[in-house]
């Protein structure tokens, strides 16, 4: 069946491919393709921004990292810091501060760097003066054996 308008142009019957008669039409169907294809460039544009962009954040992320030896040196004392035996969930306090709290020598209520440093310094220097001490002693009480038995043989004639 055939549906005829008043200007007796025919159009399409149903089930039957559709041609495109007037110019109305024809104009929609280029805008509809021009659109379409604008959004498809727009698209094709914001993913190809986007890769850039993550591509930047990703190098501004790495860039940001201070590798100079300050900072791995104070990174290492942080992490030499930290108790990683302890579960942080349970006790945080113990994962960041045990292994500080048992390696530090507080000699005051202040720490800093060089509080620290000091301090460790003036520890390294007494355990060194006590070995030299406990050394210089076992070689003076040996000493002093041999000259109290040397003394003994004197006095009973033995070197005479």
């Amino acid at each position: 069946m055939i549906y005829a308008f008043a200007d007796d142009t025919d159009y399409c019957s149903p089930g039957s491919t559709c041609t495109i008669t007037t110019t109305l039409e024809k104009r929609l169907l280029i805008i509809l393709i021009i659109v379409i294809a604008i959004a498809i460039g727009l698209c094709l544009a914001l993913a190809a921004n986007s890769k850039g962009r993550t591509k930047k954040i990703l190098i501004n992320e790495t860039s940001n990292v201070c590798l100079s030896p300050e900072c791995i040196s104070t990174a290492a004392h942080l992490l030499h810091s930290m108790d990683l035996n302890q579960e942080p969930c349970d006790d945080f306090y113990s994962f960041v501060c045990k292994n500080w709290i048992k390696d530090t020598y507080l000699v005051g209520e202040i720490t800093t760097q060089f509080t620290r440093l000091d301090s460790n310094i003036h520890l390294r220097i007494k355990v060194h003066i006590m070995l030299k001490v406990n050394k210089f002693s076992v070689i003076q009480s040996m000493h002093n054996k041999k000259w109290s038995m040397c003394g003994k043989r004197e006095r009973h004639g033995a070197f005479e």
